[in-house]
């Protein structure tokens, strides 16, 4: 009888534990919306994102070009494809969110974007560990992005940055996730598996291949292990390498991989230096969590082959960049994305059974070094939303009284990595530099001219 109660007694504690965690996560979710919603209200418009208003007929905007609307992408997108690259993916959520008047729309969508990223990884790794989330594991993801994602503004906040990163992310991801949960084999799910994989393997020319060889190694591990094969795996993969294919054999990227010669030593240098530059103390930190893990016997086979299989994605989203005419920081986002599910199977695997003694000190911790971090990309931020504001003001005024030019301070550079407009193109000087001829035409206004200002007193 007391042991009968025992039972009643554990199993009301568990429920009461299950009940907090899902309100601590609900409170910790809502607090990232609401941070992520003010960085992408202080973000406004910058460099493509003017271009991607209106309907593809170049990337000049001497073209007679109109605004486009949901109906019109299609066709935009297939300009884009023949003259400009194969992206068209990555570049359809991007005119999407660039047809509305006003930018709350997409402010919303991309804050719920950065949330389900966070999700998305949680899930892929508790499916490889059997480990539930708690909340600090879902803190502990929220930090690693804050700070391991490369050029942050220009990946998550920007527009047409975020819909070429962040959004796409979840496609890639979605789709590993999808293809490790072996769906059973039903029409509706292999036509699934068809249109996630096609997508996925056209998100970009680095994430997409990565996210094949992860599926297919994925697939030859489950085959060797269970002597099973993942048909759904293996539809998704047929169809995301016709993606790839598609998205390689645009026109567009031809010409334009035609035009830049290309040195593999420099391009290799640069990256590995790239990487030392970004990833030095997560490295470090993942090197300990594994020695512990090995020493602890927390990790299995499944996770040990689930770690290497993310990290071999890691490497190749990285360094097949070395291909590419250009490789900015930005491209390594996918590279952070696979390697923070290999992190964080890690971080489930040692701290699975962490007691609560020691998970709230640790989640206060990321939450105190974020916060710091927080408020110096707020304060870099807000300066340059008042000053872009502030020429958006100007255009708007001239518009109404019929000028037919414009004279606009130019922004001062930014100082943070979480700054959209850190690298992006701005206004210039002269009225007919590309990017004053675009904004102009975006607000409907003849010309802009650009003029210095001393802003350091």
């Amino acid at each position: 009888m007391i042991f009968y109660g025992d039972k009643i007694i554990n199993k009301i504690t568990d429920l009461d534990n299950n009940r907090n965690q899902k309100i601590a996560t609900s409170i910790f979710l809502i607090f990232v919306f609401a941070i992520m919603m003010v960085l992408n209200l202080r973000t406004l418009y910058t460099a493509d994102d003017y271009v991607y208003r209106f309907f593809y007929d170049g990337a000049s905007p001497l073209l007679g070009q109109h605004v486009v609307n949901t109906w019109t992408i299609p066709h935009s997108m297939y300009n884009h494809y023949l003259q400009w690259n194969g992206r068209f993916v990555a570049h359809t959520v991007v005119q999407f969110f660039m047809q509305f008047n006003s930018k709350l729309v997409f402010d919303i969508f991309n804050s719920l974007a950065f949330i389900a990223l966070m999700l998305l990884i949680s899930k892929t790794v508790s499916l490889i560990t059997q480990v539930k989330t708690k909340t600090w594991m879902l803190i502990g993801i929220f930090g690693f992005l804050w700070f391991a994602i490369p050029s942050f503004g220009q990946t998550v906040l920007w527009v047409s940055g975020s819909g070429n990163y962040l959004w796409m992310s979840l496609i890639y991801l979605g789709s590993i996730y999808l293809c490790l949960k072996d769906e059973k084999v039903t029409v509706l799910n292999l036509i699934l598996a068809a249109i996630v994989g096609f997508l996925a393997g056209a998100t970009n020319e680095n994430s997409g291949p990565a996210t094949m060889v992860v599926i297919f190694l994925f697939v030859v591990v489950k085959f060797f292990q269970d002597k099973k094969i993942n048909w759904y795996a293996i539809v998704n993969l047929i169809f995301a390498f016709i993606g790839f294919v598609t998205m390689m054999l645009s026109p567009g990227s031809q010409l334009r991989a035609r035009q830049t010669p290309h040195n593999y030593i420099m391009a290799t240098i640069t990256i590995c230096q790239q990487v030392v530059h970004l990833y030095k103390w997560f490295y470090l930190f993942f090197m300990i969590l594994l020695i512990i893990g090995l020493i602890w016997k927390k990790l299995d086979w499944n996770r040990i082959s689930a770690i290497v299989i993310f990290l071999i994605g890691h490497v190749l989203t990285i360094f097949v960049m070395i291909a590419s005419p250009e490789y900015p920081e930005r491209t390594f986002f996918g590279g952070t994305v696979f390697f923070a599910v290999a992190f964080f199977i890690l971080v489930y695997s040692v701290c699975e059974n962490l007691k609560l003694a020691y998970n709230v000190p640790l989640a206060v911790v990321i939450l105190l070094f974020f916060a710091f971090s927080y408020r110096g990309a707020y304060s870099d931020i807000n300066r340059t939303y008042l000053q872009v504001q502030g020429q958006y003001q100007t255009f708007e005024k001239a518009k109404s009284n019929h000028k037919q030019a414009v004279k606009v301070p130019l922004i001062s550079v930014p100082t943070t990595t979480y700054n959209a407009y850190l690298g992006t193109l701005q206004l210039d000087f002269k009225p007919n530099s590309w990017m004053n001829m675009w904004e102009a035409k975006f607000f409907g206004i003849k010309g802009i001219t650009g003029y210095y200002v001393d802003r350091t007193h």
